[in-house]
């Protein structure tokens, strides 16, 4: 019976030591080829219309960001493929790929000078943290209330593609450039950004 008891206890132990290697194994193996990931840049075309892109913003702790990719770099190319021309959503799809993968990209500076960079893909967040450039001088600027700020936040934060962190960003643009008035602005997140 003692015995028993010890071999139980032995089993017992062994079979958590197995689970506790093999969730060691699971979070400490490399990421599904199938997830996909990015580098942590934000595109725009500058100047509007030009067909250049160039970094709008960099995402803290970012592959781009330790890499120290900065803003207003023009990229001239993804994987040795020159991007001049492309759609912002074409690039994007360039530049995403299966986490852990690699991607080249190169980059003219203020300087004129070109840079190279290889970037492993990370993982991208559910709901990434944006950082949309201007905010606060948009509430001062263009007179926005609290709860019209709030508003503003709110959209902010619920972005989930890229296309509407980019929709977002010419929103915020044509408003500081008084294109739109604060109306059609705050309309425009109403109906644009449910």
């Amino acid at each position: 019976m003692v015995m028993k008891k010890l071999k139980h206890k032995n089993l017992l132990r062994l079979n958590i030591l197995l689970v506790f290697l093999g969730l060691i194994a699971i979070f400490s193996s490399p990421v599904h080829a199938n997830q996909f990931g990015g580098v942590g840049l934000l595109l725009d075309y500058y100047p509007p219309g030009s067909g250049q892109v160039v970094v709008y913003s960099v995402r803290y702790k970012s592959p781009a960001d330790k890499a120290k990719i900065r803003r207003s770099y023009r990229l001239v190319s993804v994987d040795g493929q020159n991007v001049t021309g492309m759609s912002l959503e074409q690039i994007a799809g360039m530049i995403r790929g299966p986490v852990g993968t690699p991607v080249q990209l190169d980059f003219m500076t203020q300087q004129g000078q070109v840079r190279q960079y290889s970037l492993l893909r990370s993982a991208i967040a559910e709901k990434p943290e944006i950082r949309i450039p201007g905010v606060k001088g948009i509430a001062k600027q263009g007179g926005l209330n609290p709860t019209e700020k709030a508003l503003l936040q709110q959209k902010i934060h619920s972005l989930q593609t890229q296309a509407q962190q980019m929709r977002m960003l010419e929103l915020i643009k044509s408003f500081k450039n008084h294109q739109i008035t604060k109306t059609q602005f705050l309309e425009a997140l109403h109906s644009e950004f449910p």
